[in-house]
């Protein structure tokens, strides 16, 4: 299934199997991190986003300097490519940061699902 496809479900009901499926899809970039800094480009991916790349507002949330939030946008930039460019992207990736992940494992997308699918980059759109 395209999760894309039911983006509406997402938000109208806040689907919790739609929103797992959507969050891996759209957090995929971040697998190719190192398991230990996964969750703190995570949060800085959130922060970048709610600030609107604001980095003082981002340290200040953060408590870290700048210029380490300087250094964390650099790597989501390398991670994620043009896709943090395009503000489609930057507001599906709200969506999947504004909840956390559901802990519950009975609720998370079965393998029957399919794998998760990388967000299309805009090169790869044309």
């Amino acid at each position: 299934m395209l999760v894309e496809e039911q983006l509406d479900t997402v938000i109208v009901h806040r689907d919790p199997r739609l929103l797992d499926l959507l969050r891996e899809q759209y957090l995929a970039p971040l697998d190719d991190a190192a398991p230990a800094s996964r969750l703190m480009l995570r949060e800085t991916l959130r922060s970048w986003l709610r600030n609107m790349g604001d980095r003082a507002a981002m340290a200040e949330e953060l408590h870290v300097h700048r210029q380490t939030v300087r250094y964390r946008l650099g790597r989501l930039s390398e991670l994620f490519g043009s896709a943090l460019q395009d503000p489609d992207e930057r507001a599906r990736l709200l969506l999947v940061l504004a909840r956390p992940p559901n802990p519950d494992p009975a609720r998370r997308p079965s393998p029957e699902s399919g794998p998760a699918r990388r967000p299309l980059t805009h090169e790869q759109r044309a």
